[in-house]
């Protein structure tokens, strides 16, 4: 378990940079956006939470209509 969350939280920071440094300003990705509000003298933080919650709202509402099936496939998984 612990590898795999490294490997993930090394793909997320990989992910971010790729966006920060290589996208331009009318393209950027929702992480860049969000880390954008942060200021130099202070951060809106409630800015960054609707942010944040705007940004899981789409795969929430996907894994709430597919929760059936992905539950269903992981626990054949597991049983044999």
């Amino acid at each position: 378990i612990a590898a795999v969350g490294i490997w993930v939280g090394i793909s997320c920071w990989s992910e971010f940079l790729f966006g920060f440094v290589l996208l331009n300003r009318n393209g950027q990705s929702v992480p860049v956006v969000i880390a954008g509000i942060i200021g130099e003298y202070s951060t809106d933080l409630g800015k960054m939470m609707a942010g944040a919650t705007i940004a899981m709202l789409p795969p929430m509402i996907l894994f709430f209509f597919v929760q059936k099936y992905f539950t269903h496939g992981l626990a054949g998984a597991l049983k044999g």
